[in-house]
């Protein structure tokens, strides 16, 4: 942070102040303000969306099928302990 505050900045034309501005706009209008209205930036954040969500996805979909198999687990191991508990409450 400290090298594009001091460093890149003053380089550039944009001031310190405008750019603290920027972070609280959402991300494609930050970027096509900073590309001076070009509307390719909003081409550029949907191509990038979907690359980003070919990525992950594969990842969500293991711990997705991890998670779907605790559950199992678990309400396989609630099912047996309801089962035992009802005999006992029987046998009482």
């Amino acid at each position: 942070m400290f090298f594009i505050i001091f460093i890149i900045l003053p380089a550039t034309k944009l001031a310190r102040s405008a750019v603290s501005q920027l972070a609280g706009i959402p991300q494609p209008f930050a970027t096509w303000i900073c590309c001076n209205g070009d509307f390719r930036v909003f081409l550029v954040f949907a191509v990038l969306c979907v690359v980003t969500f070919l990525i992950w996805y594969p990842f969500i979909k293991v711990w997705d099928n991890k998670c779907l198999k605790e559950e199992k687990g678990a309400e396989a191991e609630l099912t047996k302990a309801v089962e035992r508990e009802g005999k006992d409450i029987l046998k009482f």
